[in-house]
């Protein structure tokens, strides 16, 4: 399983893994707008609608993202397709969480800034 992650570049890289994660909020927060929006046009529905641990955030305005997210730790997983390996499985890769500045300052230590274009 090392060689696979190994072998996706893109997965390093920290202006990637920054995007995501602000990709990440942003589509919760639009299907959170959206949500509220739509509820609004709908009659009541009886009961509460069914709710789990680990719950599947798209919206239908953006590609075909989606964000698996577990409810009760915050933790946000997207989906990356291995096109490489046979069958191009697609796999739920954990995002990085900063949660406060001394966290981010600690996660930008850690990063190597890419080599200046000519």
């Amino acid at each position: 399983m090392q060689g696979i992650f190994a072998r996706v570049g893109h997965l390093g890289d920290s202006m990637n893994k920054l995007l995501q994660l602000s990709l990440a909020a942003g589509v919760i927060g639009c299907c959170g707008v959206l949500s509220g929006a739509a509820q609004e046009n709908r009659p009541a529905v009886q009961g509460p609608p069914p709710q789990g641990r680990f719950v599947i955030f798209f919206s239908p305005l953006a590609r075909a993202d989606a964000y698996l997210v577990d409810t009760e730790s915050g933790r946000v997983w997207s989906q990356v397709t291995f096109t490489d390996v046979e069958g191009d499985p697609k796999v739920w890769v954990p995002q990085t969480r900063v949660d406060s500045e001394a966290e981010l300052l600690a996660w930008e230590l850690k990063q190597t800034l890419k080599a200046a274009k000519k």
